[in-house]
């Protein structure tokens, strides 16, 4: 879970926040096994997280969730990581996330509204959290992308919905970054959009970006993933 700063990764906060937003759901009867008995599943398709400051290895940690309720076509849930024996402390992550529900057996996107009006349509939030939903993540015009490397689906990408998890594309957008900056900087800003699922067997091409950010100088690298001729993921992860 942590690197080699026994720093939080971003992959691994992002496997703890799938964890509990299922949990959170639970509470109102749509979990993950209560949604397939209607043949729906939850699919992330935005996350956005900025790491104020990093959670390190044996530190104990508090992570809250709370539903946003629908914001245009998604389901929005936030999160907040801090630091329970210092709660007027900088969280140390902040995030948002965006969600759909996808037809199980025909892996196809349904409506927003097929669960009628439940809680978690319902605005609320979480105080503190992130103000805007995620953003779309798209290449700088213009860009000319690199080609970094191909990745095959193998078994420990797949989880239960019978894909890539979504949290293995952050490890994969990260192996694609420099190691000079992977292994002495930490990540600050991860956005991601998730555009198509990938399965098992698949290839996905991995294609990279860099730019910087004119007023702090900030590192900023753009990491898509390519299959035939869709996109499967988009990242844009600022060091």
């Amino acid at each position: 879970m942590v690197d080699v700063h026994n720093r939080l990764r971003p992959y691994s906060f992002m496997g703890l926040a799938q964890e509990i937003g299922n949990e959170d759901a639970l509470l109102y009867g749509l979990g993950y096994f209560d949604l397939l008995k209607k043949n729906l599943v939850w699919v992330l398709s935005r996350m956005h997280f900025v790491i104020r400051r990093p959670a390190l290895w044996r530190q104990e940690v508090l992570l809250k969730t709370n539903s946003r309720g629908v914001v245009g076509p998604f389901f929005v849930r936030d999160y907040i990581l801090s630091d329970p024996a210092d709660p007027a402390a900088e969280p140390f992550v902040q995030a948002t996330s965006s969600w759909v529900l996808l037809d199980y057996k025909e892996r196809k996107l349904v409506r927003n509204d097929v669960l009628g009006d439940t809680a978690l349509a319902r605005p609320g939030g979480l105080e503190g959290a992130l103000e805007e939903a995620s953003p779309r993540v798209a290449f700088p015009r213009k860009a000319e992308r690199t080609r970094v490397g191909t990745r095959r689906v193998l078994y420990s990408d797949i989880d239960h919905n019978g894909h890539t998890n979504n949290a293995t594309y952050i490890l994969w957008a990260m192996d694609c970054l420099p190691q000079e900056v992977t292994l002495e900087d930490w990540c600050k800003e991860v956005s991601i959009n998730f555009s198509r699922e990938s399965r098992a067997g698949e290839e996905v091409d991995l294609y990279l970006v860099e730019t910087a950010d004119a007023e702090t100088g900030a590192r900023i690298f753009w990491v898509e993933g390519v299959s035939g001729e869709a996109v499967i993921f988009s990242a844009r992860l600022v060091f």
